[in-house]
């Protein structure tokens, strides 16, 4: 005789009906909440470009040293964006100087493709420029060390050594000149270090 079927034992078919239908079930439930990420991700890059500032996208591409051409008011430089300050930004040069570079006289940067820039990414929202000096504080720093530079403005360069730095000037000492030329400092669009 047949022993006796436990009525409480779950026919093995079935169970693995059920079994097959949690499987795909679950399966159908994380494709779900992959998308739904997919969505937030999207919306929160959209969001954060929408907010985008020019301070933000030069922050960004200064983290990441990306390989950079700026053009500022006509003047072009290659280099690697390093770093970002108040009013201005640090290039380190393709020609390995240091140029530092108004930015209300930067028109454009365009990152190029040598460099460390992720094309998928937007510029981030709005952002502080993480160094608090400005431009006329270098200008003291480099007239204490007496370091030649290369001034630019719209309509000229001028090579020399700064040998003082007012509140709205610089005064550089040139070659073959014996007194100083002044440089009114709003005019000044970079500084090409040596």
């Amino acid at each position: 005789m047949a022993p006796a079927e436990d009525p409480h034992t779950p026919d093995s078919g079935a169970f693995d009906e059920l079994l097959g239908r949690l499987g795909a079930w679950r399966a159908s439930e994380r494709v779900t909440e992959a998308a739904a990420e997919r969505a937030r991700s999207r919306e929160m890059l959209e969001r954060a470009a929408s907010t985008g500032t020019w301070t933000g996208l030069l922050v960004d591409l200064a983290e990441t040293s990306s390989a950079v051409v700026a053009d500022a008011c006509g003047y072009r430089v290659s280099g690697k964006l390093v770093g970002v300050a108040k009013d201005f930004v640090t290039l380190q040069a393709t020609s390995g100087r240091p140029t530092l570079i108004r930015i209300d006289a930067l028109v454009s940067i365009s990152p190029t493709s040598d460099g460390n820039f992720d094309r998928r990414r937007r510029p981030a929202g709005a952002r502080a420029a993480p160094l608090e000096t400005t431009m006329a504080a270098v200008f003291d720093l480099l007239w204490d060390e007496s370091a030649p530079v290369t001034i630019r403005t719209r309509s000229s360069s001028t090579k020399g050594v700064i040998v003082a730095a007012g509140e709205d000037l610089v005064s550089l000492r040139t070659a073959g000149r014996e007194l100083p030329t002044y440089v009114r400092s709003s005019a000044i669009i970079s500084c090409e270090i040596f």
